[in-house]
């Protein structure tokens, strides 16, 4: 599985998680049994690993918003922003900037030109301060 691949399974269970909010086990069964996108041992990590750092990632993420509220962002965009988040902050060797770029890209097949501007400004400001 590429990196790419992990990023977007791994957003297809954030952003369920957003609306369901179920446990994360529950949902990671529910969607290995359906079978529509692939799961291995990576993915999980991420899902458990952004669940369990949710609030703390949050956080950041309220930092960097200028003139929004969490609550106002695309359930999609808030999806993108934690893993790149989790990947940047918990995941070693991880290079800031590779990691932006992906959530750019990714967010280019969900979403249209401003959230994709956002996700980049979110993540641009906080690069620059560290």
């Amino acid at each position: 599985m590429t990196r790419r691949q992990l990023r977007e399974s791994t957003l297809m269970l954030v952003f369920q998680n957003i609306f369901k909010q179920e446990d994360c086990v529950d949902i990671l069964e529910v969607n290995l049994e359906a079978g529509l996108f692939n799961i291995d041992n990576d993915v999980r990590d991420y899902f458990f690993g952004i669940e369990k750092h949710k609030e703390d990632i949050d956080i950041i993420i309220k930092k960097y918003l200028k003139n929004w509220k969490i609550d106002r962002i695309s359930k999609i965009s808030l999806s993108i922003l934690r893993i790149a988040f989790y990947e940047i902050i918990y995941k070693e060797n991880m290079e800031t900037n590779i990691v932006i770029s992906e959530a750019v890209e990714i967010s280019k097949n969900y979403l249209d030109q401003d959230d994709t501007a956002f996700i980049n400004g979110v993540l641009g400001a906080y690069s620059k301060d560290i």
